[in-house]
C-alpha cells in the first residue's frame, strides 16, 4: 500500500488543505486514497493527522504509536483504499522518527520564502501561542524551516520527497488545493468538488494584532477563541498586507534568505525552482507598520468585539472582573479601565445583584 505524508512545512496552507481533505474523505475514498479523520477548530485550523499516528509515553515523550499505524493501514485495506494519505506540519521536526514507521512513503513539502515566513510566523505567535513582545527579527542569517527540512532530507534520503513552490501564479490551477491534488494524483471534477482554496487561518489586521497583543499579557482562558474568532473576522475584510519590518532588517533579510534558498534548491530537487527564486528576488517589503495601538482605535475595536457576538460583552465583564484582583502593569490600567466602561450597565447590574445576593443568602445561613 502507497503512503503519502504531507508535512506542511508551517506557514505554507496547510490548514486549508488539511479542511478540504476532511470535508471531501468519501470522495478521496472512491479515489482510493484514505484519509484519517481528524479534529478541527471553528476556524478550520487543526493539527491534522498528527494524533492519528503519535502519542505521549510515560516520560511524556512525543512518539510514533505502532498500535494506531497498524489500525489506520487495517482502515485503508477495509475502505478498499491503495493509498493512506496524511498530513499535518508538525510532520516536519520528528521526519526521523516518523519515517521509522513509514520506511517507503512519499513526503510533500511546500517551499515558500523564509522572509514570507518570519513575518508570518510572528502573527500566529500572537494569534495562538500568547507571544505578548514586540517583533523582533532572529539574529539567524538562515531559514529555520528549510534547516529542518535538510536535517530530515539526511536522515530520509532525498528521492522519498517532493517539493513544490509555494506561491499563487506557480500553484496548478492557481489554487493550492489543485496544486496539491495534481501533486497525490488525485482527480477532481468539477461536478463533485470545488478545489478553489478556501481563506483559512486569517492573519490579523495591524490594530488587531496589536489588540490582541495587548490582552496576551494575562491569562486568557475561553477569551482566547473569542477574540481570535473576532479578530481573524476583522483581518479578513482588511486582508491588509504588512510588514513590521525596517526597510534595513528587510533588505538584509531578504539577502540572507535568499542565499539559503538557492542554496536549497542548488541541492534538492524543487518544482519549478528557477521561477520561485525569480519571485523571491522581486519580493517588495509591503507598508511598515509600526506596532501602536491608540486609545482610539483600541476602542473602536473592543466595542467592535463587543457586538461579534453573543456573550462577548458578558465574558468580557467576567474576565475584566478576574484581572482587576491582581497585579497589573501601570500602562494598563488605562485600558483596563475603557474596557470596563464599555461593558453594557445591564450586565453590570445582574452580576452585581447576583454577587450581593449570594453574599445574603451566606449571611442567612
Amino acid at each position: 500500500m502507497r503512503t503519502i505524508i504531507h508535512i506542511g512545512p508551517h506557514k505554507t496552507g496547510s490548514s486549508a488543505i488539511q479542511k478540504w481533505l476532511l470535508e471531501n474523505r468519501q470522495h478521496l475514498i472512491e479515489e482510493g486514497v484514505y484519509y484519517p479523520p481528524h479534529e478541527i477548530d471553528e476556524n478550520g485550523v487543526s493539527s491534522g493527522n498528527f494524533w492519528n499516528i503519535a502519542k505521549l509515553n510515560s516520560a511524556s515523550e512525543l512518539i510514533v504509536d505502532n498500535d494506531k499505524v497498524k489500525a489506520l493501514y487495517l482502515k485503508a485495506r477495509n475502505a478498499k483504499c491503495h493509498t493512506v494519505l496524511l498530513s499535518s506540519e508538525f510532520f516536519t521536526k520528528y521526519l526521523s522518527k516518523i519515517h521509522l514507521h513509514f520506511p517507503d512513503a512519499l513526503y510533500i513539502g511546500y517551499i515558500r520564502f523564509g522572509l514570507e515566513v518570519i513575518e508570518s510566523g510572528y502573527n500566529q505567535g500572537v494569534k495562538r501561542h500568547g507571544r505578548a513582545a514586540k517583533f523582533s527579527l532572529p539574529k539567524r542569517s538562515f531559514s529555520r524551516t528549510l534547516r529542518i527540512l535538510e536535517q530530515g532530507i539526511k536522515k530520509v534520503g532525498v528521492d522519498q520527497f517532493i517539493f513544490r513552490p509555494y506561491a499563487q501564479s506557480l500553484f496548478e490551477g492557481k489554487s493550492i488545493i489543485a496544486d496539491f491534488l495534481s501533486a497525490i494524483d488525485v482527480s477532481v471534477s468539477a461536478d463533485n468538488s470545488s478545489v478553489e482554496s478556501e481563506w483559512v487561518n486569517t492573519s490579523y489586521s495591524p490594530q488587531g494584532l496589536e489588540f490582541k497583543r495587548w490582552f496576551n499579557h494575562y491569562p486568557l482562558n475561553d477569551m482566547q477563541i473569542r477574540l481570535d474568532s473576532f479578530l481573524q473576522h476583522e483581518g479578513s475584510l482588511k486582508k491588509q498586507k504588512y510588514s513590521l519590518l525596517s526597510q534595513e532588517e528587510f533588505a538584509r533579510c531578504k539577502s540572507n534568505m535568499l542565499k539559503h534558498l538557492n542554496s536549497f534548491c542548488a541541492k534538492y530537487p524543487v518544482k519549478d525552482a528557477d521561477k520561485l527564486l525569480a519571485l523571491c528576488s522581486t519580493y517588495t517589503q509591503p507598508k511598515r507598520v509600526v506596532q501602536e495601538l491608540s486609545d482610539e482605535d483600541f476602542k473602536k475595536l473592543l466595542n467592535e468585539f463587543i457586538r461579534y457576538e453573543n456573550n462577548n460583552a458578558e465574558q468580557l465583564y467576567l474576565w475584566v472582573k478576574n484581572q482587576s484582583k491582581k497585579v497589573i502593569e501601570e500602562n494598563h490600567s488605562k485600558k483596563l479601565s475603557m474596557i470596563e466602561k464599555s461593558i453594557p450597565l445591564s450586565i453590570k447590574i445582574r452580576y452585581e445583584a447576583s454577587y450581593y445576593k449570594s453574599k445574603l443568602l451566606a449571611l442567612l445561613r
